[in-house]
């Protein structure tokens, strides 16, 4: 009878052993991290959930090596990790990245959010660790959207100089026909002439050869790096890079520009009404 209730005894602690044990493994599959503590002499486990540790992730390349790009919540899918890295204004803000590794180094990168225009990335959001000059590390975010072009428009009539602008009802800014220079993103399109002479015919039906396009930027830095003016360089990476051209039109056609008043345009998938002012 002693054996007996020794043998059940040990039976009874290696069940409990091995539910314990199953618990354990079921809570890491779930993607936990379980610590062991010790408490009044006997040993227990906690857990604690790591959500992070099953969300996608990818690597890109910087500075000779590789670099983990995670993503933040469940919202950003692997796809939309991998669309995010290989985007245009991405890739070209990690390569200027590198040319700043003394004051700007890389430690991570967090994907927060990513909206796509058709395809391709509209908007793109990311926290990032950067260890600066002094080697401490800072926490940065960026809002990711590329840059713009926008052109100022002289027109020309009977010795009389009109600035053609373009009203638009403007959710951000919560303002009703807000007008605005002809203004358009680049789409990850590096020929900047290309796309304000594209804007222009979209949002005005006027025709612009891009030959008489005058790239103010250049005029005034030169052929730099700069690309143009930065309005939110604190927390973005928007540039617009500004043109001008100057046409003569006659008065008939003048008054073909007033008659594009209130007409809703087609750009690209969507569609906006935009108003045509004169000045």
């Amino acid at each position: 009878q002693p054996l007996q209730t020794s043998v059940d005894w040990r039976v009874e602690l290696k069940f409990k052993y091995l539910i314990s044990s199953f618990k354990m493994l079921s809570t890491i599959a779930r993607g936990s991290v379980c610590h062991r503590t010790s408490s009044s002499g006997h040993q227990r486990l906690r857990c604690q959930r790591n959500l992070s540790s099953s969300r996608p992730t990818t690597k890109t390349t910087y500075l000779g090596r590789e670099l983990s790009v995670d993503s933040e919540n469940d919202s950003v899918t692997q796809d939309l990790l991998e669309k995010a890295i290989q985007s245009v204004p991405f890739k070209d803000w990690l390569h200027q990245m590198e040319d700043c590794q003394d004051r700007m180094e890389i430690q991570s990168l967090k994907i927060q959010s990513v909206d796509l225009f058709g395809k391709r990335v509209g908007f793109l959001k990311f926290m990032t660790e950067i260890k600066d000059a002094k080697d401490q590390i800072q926490k940065k975010f960026v809002f990711m959207r590329g840059g713009a072009v926008a052109v100022l428009v002289i027109l020309e009539c009977e010795k009389e100089e009109h600035t053609l602008l373009v009203c638009q009802d403007s959710t951000p800014i919560a303002i009703q026909r807000f007008p605005s220079l002809p203004a358009g993103m680049l789409d990850g399109d590096g020929n900047f002439g290309g796309v304000a002479a594209r804007e222009i015919e979209e949002e005005t039906g006027i025709k612009i050869e891009q030959k008489d396009l005058v790239d103010m930027t250049e005029m005034v830095y030169g052929e730099t790096k700069s690309r143009g003016m930065y309005p939110s360089l604190g927390g973005s990476d928007e540039f617009i890079r500004l043109f001008v051209v100057k046409k003569e039109i006659s008065k008939f056609q003048l008054e073909g520009v007033f008659q594009l008043e209130n007409r809703e345009i087609q750009l690209g998938r969507s569609r906006r009404k935009i108003d045509r002012s004169t000045i």
